[in-house]
């Protein structure tokens, strides 16, 4: 990548921080961040754990450090947020660039919960 094209990056990314964290705007992962959410995750837990656990989970959403988290199941979210968590929200900061300051889940099933 050139300088400069790597410069115009840099600067995108630092104005979107800025206007995020005054407005606290909420982040939706884009599709090829929620796949490196979930290779990291597959990579650190397993297949098994991450197949059992995980499989259709997705990151609704990041503001103002909350992360929004929507497993496939009650059972699923309440496995995430009793034994994962913390590695999930350290994976999603090494992701997104941004930081997770405490963390929600709730299944899919919960209608509007993400609508914040």
């Amino acid at each position: 990548m050139s300088p400069m094209r790597n410069q115009s990056a840099q600067t995108a990314y630092l104005v979107c921080s800025f206007i995020s964290l005054i407005t606290g705007y909420a982040m939706k992962p884009t599709e090829i961040q929620q796949f490196a959410i979930q290779a990291k995750l597959n990579m650190r837990l397993g297949r098994e754990v991450f197949d059992t656990v995980f499989l259709g989970t997705e990151i609704a959403g990041l503001s103002n450090g909350e992360m929004r988290v929507l497993a496939r199941s009650e059972h699923c979210a309440h496995v995430i947020e009793n034994n994962y968590l913390g590695m999930l929200a350290v994976i999603v900061e090494s992701v997104l660039k941004r930081p997770v300051k405490f963390a929600t889940v709730a299944s899919k099933s919960v209608r509007g919960w993400t609508e914040h």
